[in-house]
């Protein structure tokens, strides 16, 4: 009912024989009573033949009780702005109303909070799952009671009284790390831009330290690159990076750095704004050549034109030939197989790049033979491969190697991973319809590979990763 005064209830009958005799509890003797007050009714059912049968209702204002649980991150047990809330905490009511019945019910908090309703008066106590090592901040202790800690932190609940109708609105919990984390992160400094790819940027320092640890810290560094089609940013932890500044070596490509810091022993990390390094194009090397070359088979290396002033000198080693070069291309060939390092330097306007590539020359077949066709297939003079619609990511790998590609393909495709001496180490196959794919790599020594990628109406190619 919406009204303490004018509350009805009907008696719906199914079987018996009419007509029927209505006995309520309050005297009223027909099928529906109207006008009635919240509380306990029972009515007795009388049929012609003298068969009876009893129910018994309750009317009542239905009751709510609602809150929100939040992070405390600074630990006061009062929510401050900034403080979000949690999601997936499950609430657990249990309870008796004032007729002696019994109350159970179960929620989760949203973004929004939590809400049990319709809920009859009585004696009730809420109960929150507590996830994650988290503590329950101090109760009471606010002046505004709509910002404040109420649940017990030992019981980990709330008890209380629900009136007719009555509605509590601010039963909140604040949850906080107790291993007495950092309570801000800090922050680094600064952005910069270098001049071209293979340039050594300045360390990135701390501009201010993290604070409200209660112990040592530890940090994290985060690097992150443009990955995949989409060109989204993916961060990606950089080992041995336990300082509170760092000096990321030469740079490639427009990086962005970030810095995680905890206390030790925490679980969570806080993370300061982002440091964007931007490599610019003055001078720009950037070789551009095949992962691997067949014993006096001509490999093309290349590197952007930087127009008329700009030198390059490339050097390929005393086995090549040539050995130098100073054009933008350069055709080369070696006369016996090795790991060949390429070294190139392009120089623009006071501005040095530097690149290099390890070139595989090889002779195995594996390699340097072309597929035969199959008994029924014929050589497909026009099939082609883009390797620039494949993207491979994290390349150095650890456990799993990341396959992603522009279009669906339509059959499945090959992917195998070779030794550099031509030993096939791990072979998987993708499903038909898809544009990724995941090799986990957890059991390959450190080191470098070839992943051979064999796609139907293409052309077999390799890639170079890295595995450490």
């Amino acid at each position: 009912q919406d009204n303490p005064t004018n509350g009805s209830l009907s008696v719906n009958i199914s079987g018996g024989t009419p007509p029927f005799d209505f006995n309520w509890s309050n005297g009223d003797t027909t099928s529906t009573v109207s006008n009635l007050p919240t509380g306990q009714y029972d009515v007795t059912i009388t049929d012609a033949n003298g068969c009876e049968d009893e129910a018994t209702s309750y009317l009542f204002l239905p009751g709510c009780i609602s809150g929100i649980i939040w992070d405390d991150e600074n630990r006061d047990a009062c929510q401050s702005a900034g403080e979000l809330n949690f999601e997936g905490y499950t609430l657990e009511l249990e309870g008796t109303d004032i007729w002696g019945n019994t109350i159970s019910q179960a929620t989760s908090s949203s973004s929004g909070g939590y809400l049990f309703e319709a809920l009859p008066p009585g004696q009730y106590q809420l109960h929150l799952i507590v996830q994650g090592g988290l503590t329950l901040s101090l109760p009471n202790s606010c002046t505004n009671d709509q910002t404040d800690s109420d649940f017990d932190p030992t019981t980990r609940t709330y008890d209380f009284t629900l009136l007719d109708g009555e509605c509590k609105s601010d039963v909140d919990a604040g949850l906080y790390d107790p291993c007495l984390n950092v309570l801000t992160p800090g922050s680094i400094c600064c952005d910069q831009t270098i001049c071209g790819p293979g340039n050594v940027p300045d360390p990135i320092l701390e501009s201010a330290p993290a604070t409200g640890a209660g112990g040592p810290l530890e940090y994290m560094w985060l690097k992150g690159v443009p990955m995949g089609p989409s060109g989204s940013i993916i961060y990606l932890p950089i080992p041995n990076s336990n300082s509170p500044n760092y000096a990321p070596g030469a740079l490639y490509e427009t990086t962005y750095f970030a810095r995680c810091v905890r206390a030790i022993g925490c679980e969570s990390w806080l993370e300061t704004s982002i440091v964007k390094i931007t490599v610019d194009d003055v001078a720009v090397a950037s070789i551009s050549a095949p992962f691997n070359t067949c014993v006096d088979e001509i490999a093309t290396f290349s590197t952007p034109d930087m127009g008329p002033g700009a030198t390059y000198s490339w050097d390929f080693g005393i086995l090549a030939t040539p050995s130098q070069a100073s054009t933008p291309s350069v055709d080369v060939v070696w006369g016996q197989v090795g790991y060949m390092t390429v070294n190139l330097t392009v120089s623009n306007q006071g501005c040095t790049s530097n690149d290099s590539r390890l070139m595989v020359v090889t002779d195995l077949p594996l390699f340097c033979a072309p597929p035969l066709p199959g008994p029924n297939e014929k050589p497909d003079q026009s099939a082609s491969f883009k390797p620039q619609e494949f993207f491979l990511f994290p390349n150095p790998v650890d456990n799993q190697l990341n396959i992603r590609w522009n279009k669906a393909n339509e059959s499945p495709i090959t992917f195998s991973i070779y030794s550099l001496d031509g030993v096939k180490l791990i072979e998987a196959k993708s499903p038909g319809n898809t544009f990724d794919y995941q090799m986990t790599t957890s059991d390959l020594p450190a080191g470098m590979y070839i992943l051979n990628i064999q796609e139907k109406g293409y052309e077999s190619h390799n890639l170079k990763i890295i595995k450490q």
